[in-house]
């Protein structure tokens, strides 16, 4: 905990922008443990101010990794829709 109350302290784009990337990547193997990630995510963005946030998203990678994720939970979703849809056994 002291580790991440220093990086957000420090590089709180880093931190935020790792915990979106591990949520997309834990994606299609461990839906809640990717929810788990970007609430943590979110919660950490919450943490800071306006003025911060925006300098955060001027340097660190936070938007396009939150489309990335979304982007990748989208497919995720479509996928189980349609496989739900024709009856067939999903495919691993």
């Amino acid at each position: 905990r002291t580790t991440q109350d220093k990086l957000m302290r420090e590089c709180p784009g880093l931190l935020v922008s790792s915990f979106v990337l591990l949520a997309e990547a834990r994606l299609p193997v461990a839906p809640s443990a990717a929810a788990d990630a970007i609430a943590k995510a979110d919660q950490l963005a919450a943490r800071l101010s306006a003025h911060e946030y925006e300098a955060t998203i001027a340097v660190w990678p936070v938007l396009p990794a939150l489309a990335s994720y979304r982007h990748q939970l989208e497919a995720i979703e479509t996928h189980q829709a349609s496989v739900t849809a024709s009856g067939a056994l999903p495919t691993v």
